[in-house]
């Protein structure tokens, strides 16, 4: 009994605590369900909720007095922290402890879920007294000295009674809902029968010695029985609640009052706490006595089985109910719940495949029969009927080979077995003798373990007239398909150039495609391209044989003028009989050169040297689109490298003006304190020199500040050596610790290696960020954080400063927010701001990989 109410007030406290966590509880309502809680449970004397700063802010009952005090004394005294308690999801009890004002006390902590951290938990405490009090049954204390005892025997607190105890009727049981080894130990009193008067009586009486001694045999005889009897009994029961708190099946015990006298775990999932409730209102959620109930048959020794469902989480259940009988003489209802929504809906789904099946097979297009491995229809559908011109109890009287002729059922379909679908063509026979051509495919089935086999007959007339049309249409495709089939390999094989193309950077990387590409197209020996550089072309690469001998060639009297004169791909046959300029050595039997054209206008040439058999068109039309993407790639690459150089003087050019808009004013403005300082000094006034001094002290470290981020800025650490994480390291302790900040860098995820634009975005992001701290924020500490995951990297930057409007700073271009925007934008990125005035501010950039 005991440790069923000390569990359950376990279950109460996590289900208050699952709904705090879920917002369904206000101090209010928190108040009244404690309360009522309590007035049900008085062996607790208070429920508390502790929040993770560690002061209990709610306190029921809330009523005039101690209340505070005793939970503050329950926390102190068992030295319970909010970490120790939280580490265990599942409710815990402390150890007993003796706060010292008369009476032992204990507590338990429920933790409150949640996502990460501390979110606090719900208590209650104890005391002992109030234990054995309100939760030993009434029927134990008569005749009974009621105490709680540790393992070695010691009393920690007893329901005391002047009688003297009995030491050969002691009971202990170690109360397993507490942690520790606390005993619950019952005491027999002394009955005294052996007290003066008896001894007395015995003097007077000693002719019944011989029958006093009896007696007193026979009843420590009964005492021992009945104390074997007892242990025994609270054994079974012991052993028979662990059955049911092991059991996967819902376990219930109702009381002939209809009181709820015990519920296993899996109800309690699934109905909640049942303490005080009755079983109408537990399970059905009425008011009153259901029309239904059984108790009475029950309890008369009637087994009721039934399936009910619930309808607040639709499961359905299989309930037997039957009676149970304490050692007592008690007389209860014992429910059992097995939950059997899974095997309803299989049997609902069943039904409903039997419906679909029997639609499916009426109504299907195709003829279909059942028949048995010896070949005897046992159903036909209503297309068997109307093709083959039989009644359904005609069928009954045939077997397949009358209507199908030569059809013998596979010999492997007799087993009943589950085999693969067999397809065989042969003809069926009408009712009047004529047939036609038909599909047959038939596959087993089971039919309550008697085999049966589906066939289905397909009338394939149609079929056999469209294959004939379909044969005589794909020989004519045939020779459309080998024509083409050139032209994709074509497509192919510049499908596969371009993405090579744009995967290259550097014009070094696009010009080795190219020609690698060219030569193996076309099958040539040898390829490179020429650039036009005013009036002759430079060979920028070459690949194969013959080899270059010249670096460059003059434009005019070149074969390369032959095909920027003509604007299109030339082919010379036989190069001997031009007296061209050639970088080749020796000169190729034949030559395939194509001008290379951006907007109209041209850059170059490419050229593939072959042997006499020469190029033949699809070669001349391959390279001349080869061309056209290779001009593309050659302009983009100059444009890239242009960007590029332009991106550098930009850079340096803020760099300048970071230089003469910080550092010289800096600079222009020392020099005035110093004249001032002087001036100050040389009239002794000591004062005014000092202000000056100090205004020029600090204006050197802001120089000093400054000059740092500019060198930090022209000469950052690698970033592919150190990585990101350590170049922002390195930066902090270069930059911000020594400009006085505290700096802390966290990093969740594996570093993983990225590539080199986005880490450099990133790095610049931070970079931008941090000199914002130091400059605007006016901030004593600043937190980097950067997050990887498998699909994006994350990197935050956040001060403790005064803060700013974000949107003013995004109108008016301040802060660099722009700047950064584009930065992530080159890569993907994306920048999030949360800042107010004098909250600080925090910048996120998201890049997403892959």
């Amino acid at each position: 009994s005991v440790n069923f109410h000390l569990r359950a007030n376990a279950t109460f406290t996590s289900l208050v605590a699952s709904e705090y966590a879920r917002g369904a509880l206000d101090p209010e309502a928190f108040q009244r369900r404690a309360a009522e809680y309590i007035r049900e449970n008085p062996a607790l004397t208070h429920l508390f909720l502790r929040p993770p700063d560690g002061s209990p802010v709610w306190i029921a009952p809330a009523t005039p007095g101690n209340g505070a005090e005793a939970v503050r004394a329950l926390l102190t005294s068992t030295g319970v922290s909010m970490e120790r308690a939280t580490l265990d999801p599942a409710p815990r009890f402390t150890r007993i402890v003796d706060p010292g004002n008369g009476g032992r006390i204990l507590g338990l902590y429920a933790p409150i879920p949640g996502d990460g951290g501390h979110h606090g938990l719900i208590g209650a405490r104890y005391t002992l007294d109030g234990i054995l009090r309100h939760t030993v049954p009434p029927h134990a204390k008569e005749g009974n000295r009621v105490s709680l005892t540790d393992p070695a025997g010691t009393l920690l607190a007893a329901l005391r009674a002047p009688t003297d105890t009995d030491s050969q009727f002691t009971f202990r049981e170690e109360l397993k809902a507490l942690e520790g080894g606390v005993h619950l130990q019952l005491d027999h009193y002394a009955d005294h029968f052996l007290d003066l008067e008896v001894w007395l009586m015995a003097a007077l009486c000693l002719g019944l010695t011989l029958g006093i001694t009896w007696c007193m045999w026979t009843l420590i005889t009964v005492a021992e029985g009945r104390r074997a009897a007892q242990e025994t009994a609270q054994r079974d029961r012991d052993n028979l609640i662990n059955v049911f708190e092991a059991m996967e099946d819902g376990v219930a015990i109702v009381t002939p009052h209809l009181d709820v006298a015990y519920v296993n775990p899996v109800l309690i999932k699934d109905f909640g706490p049942y303490a005080g409730r009755k079983c109408y209102e537990y399970f059905h959620n009425h008011r009153h006595v259901c029309e239904w109930c059984m108790m009475d048959d029950v309890v008369a020794g009637k087994a009721v089985h039934t399936e009910w469902c619930y309808p607040r989480n639709d499961r359905t259940y299989d309930l037997i109910d039957t009676r149970v009988e304490n050692a007592d003489g008690l007389v209860s209802k014992l429910k059992i719940f097995r939950d059997m929504t899974e095997w309803a809906e299989a049997r609902r789904a069943l039904q409903q495949s039997e419906e679909r099946f029997h639609h499916l097979f009426e109504n299907a297009a195709d003829a279909l029969f059942l028949h048995d491995p010896s070949g005897r229809i046992v159903e036909a559908n209503r297309a068997a009927c109307e093709t083959l011109g039989h009644s359904r109890e005609r069928f009954h009287d045939l077997r397949m080979e009358d209507v199908v002729p030569g059809y013998t059922p596979p010999a492997h379909f007799g087993d009943g077995s589950t085999n693969p679908l067999a397809t065989v063509f042969t003809e069926q026979r009408r009712g009047d003798g004529t047939t036609f051509p038909v599909e047959i495919r038939a596959t087993a089935m089971d039919n309550g373990g008697d085999p049966l086999i589906l066939a289905s007959a397909r009338d394939i007339t149609e079929q056999r007239r469209a294959e004939d049309a379909i044969q005589r249409q794909l020989e004519a495709e045939q020779a459309a398909a080998d024509k083409t089939r050139r032209g994709l390999a074509e497509s192919e094989s510049l499908h596969r150039v371009a993405t090579a193309l744009l995967q290259k950077i550097t014009l070094e990387d696009v010009l080795t495609v190219v020609c690698d590409e060219a030569k193996q197209l076309t099958g040539a020996t040898g390829s490179g391209v020429l650039l036009l550089e005013e009036d002759h072309f430079r060979v920028r690469h070459w690949t194969g044989t013959p080899p270059a001998s010249n670096a460059s060639v003059p434009v005019a009297g070149s074969f390369c003028d032959m095909a920027i004169q003509r604007t299109e791909p030339t082919l010379i046959g036989d190069v001997s009989q031009y007296d061209l300029a050639c970088y080749r050595d020796p000169r190729p039997d034949s030559l395939l050169a194509v001008p290379l054209l951006v907007e109209g206008k041209i850059i170059g040439v490419l050229d593939v040297a072959g042997g006499p058999q020469g190029f033949d068109a699809p070669d001349i039309r391959v390279l001349g689109h080869l061309g056209s993407q290779a001009a593309i790639a050659i302009e983009t690459a100059h444009l890239r490298h242009q960007a590029e150089q332009v991106a550098v003087v930009e850079e340096r050019q803020r760099l300048a003006r970071e230089l003469h808009d910080s550092v010289t004013q800096a600079l222009y403005s020392l020099s005035l304190y110093a004249d001032a300082a002087s001036i100050a000094l040389t009239s002794d006034r000591v004062g005014v020199t000092l202000e000056h001094l100090e205004h020029l002290r600090a204006l050197a470290r802001e120089a000093m500040l400054e000059m740092r981020l500019l060198i930090f800025e022209l000469h950052p650490p690698a970033l592919e050596k150190e990585g990101l994480v350590g170049a922002l390291r390195t930066r902090l302790a270069t930059v911000e610790r020594r400009a006085g900040l505290a700096t802390e860098i966290c990093v969740d995820g594996e570093e993983a290696p990225l590539s080199a634009g986005v880490e450099g975005a990133l790095y610049r992001f931070a970079q931008e960020a941090l000199t914002n701290v130091i400059k605007h924020a006016a901030a004593q500490n600043v937190w980097v954080w950067a997050r990887y995951r498998t699909g994006d990297v994350k990197l935050a930057v956040r001060d403790d400063g005064q803060g700013f409007d974000p949107a003013d700073a995004e109108r008016t271009g301040g802060r660099g927010m722009r700047g950064m925007r584009e930065r992530l934008l080159t890569v993907g990125g994306t920048l999030a701001v949360e800042s107010s005035p004098g909250n600080g501010a925090s910048l996120c950039a998201r890049v997403p990989l892959g």
